[in-house]
């Protein structure tokens, strides 16, 4: 399944949830539509983390413990995680 268009927001400090850790915020979507399967989250965040330019390892961490440039790269990694066509 691929979806059409995803939309990357303007504050990503906003958009994200500060509840989640890194891992949690890239992999809910591609999990909820079935494009990764429950036990293969850690290296499909990590693939995604190495494409936007942010360390693997980062992805146990919260949102607040990244600077605005690398939140709005997490945010950009949740956009591209559900491989959309635009």
């Amino acid at each position: 399944m691929q979806l059409q268009a995803q939309m990357i927001f303007q504050d990503p400090y906003a958009s994200l949830n500060p509840c989640f850790r890194v891992t949690e915020i890239i992999a809910e979507a591609p999990a909820v539509h079935g494009i990764i399967e429950a036990n293969d989250k850690a290296d499909y965040v990590a693939e995604l983390m190495q494409k936007i330019g942010l360390d693997a390892s980062l992805s146990k961490r919260f949102p607040h413990q990244f600077s605005g440039g690398q939140r709005a790269r997490i945010g950009i990694a949740r956009a591209l995680a559900v491989k959309p066509e635009f």
